[in-house]
């Protein structure tokens, strides 16, 4: 079952099978956390669930503390969220020696994390969304001659400037001006141990779980 936590829950799959939890903790009002077992090479999704009841939501999902995707999520969109947002893992992130082994603590205590992060959101208004192309047609060049420096527009031609995307992107109203809950799977390779909640160390079963959406109990 998926990591549930303020009656919001995420889950991580991997070839299509949700990866077990271990060694779950609640670390504070807002931060839940466990651990997962990671196996380079293999493609990984987070996915979440609607709530009850269901809400918007604002999805952030940061790898090794660096934000790789938001999505906005309207409530009801299950396809959304069973799709998933993918994440892609170095194979030296999944190592016994990872680089964050080689760091400082206060640099690498993000390291080795897939964080999750939900806002709530109480609508979306539609914008449009310009594409990096019209954008960069549009972008002004410095000219340096000798002391002097002449700023040149880059032409657009023809209906480019007509020519943008028409799509639109939602934006969302935040009800939240920090996440609501933050859902932190902290990834090992699954030949290292991690710490268990009984006797302190703890390894990972040998395969993952027979069936998709299996969980230990």
């Amino acid at each position: 079952m998926p990591l549930t936590y303020r009656g919001y829950a995420v889950y991580i799959s991997c070839d299509g099978r949700e990866l077990g939890m271990y060694g779950v903790k609640v670390e504070n009002d807002e931060v839940i956390s466990c651990y997962i077992a990671a196996d380079a090479g293999k493609q990984f999704r987070v996915h979440w669930v609607d709530s009850k009841p269901p809400t918007h939501l604002s999805v952030e999902v940061r790898t090794d503390g660096h934000r790789i995707g938001v999505v906005s999520y309207k409530k009801g969109s299950l396809k959304v969220s069973e799709l998933g947002i993918p994440v892609a893992l170095d194979a030296r992130d999944v190592s016994e020696t990872s680089r964050g082994d080689l760091l400082p603590s206060a640099y690498s205590g993000e390291l080795r994390i897939i964080e999750v992060r939900l806002r709530r959101v109480r609508d979306f208004i539609a914008v449009p969304s310009i594409s990096k192309l019209s954008s960069a047609a549009n972008r002004s060049r410095n000219l340096h001659s000798g002391s002097e420096r002449t700023s040149m527009a880059v032409p657009v031609r023809g209906n480019r400037r007509e020519a943008q995307s028409k799509a639109t992107i939602l934006r969302p109203i935040l009800i939240d001006d920090k996440p609501f809950v933050i859902f932190r799977f902290k990834y090992r390779p699954r030949s290292m141990a991690y710490p268990g909640s009984l006797n302190g160390i703890t390894h990972f079963p040998n395969r993952l779980p027979g069936n998709p959406r299996d969980h230990p109990a």
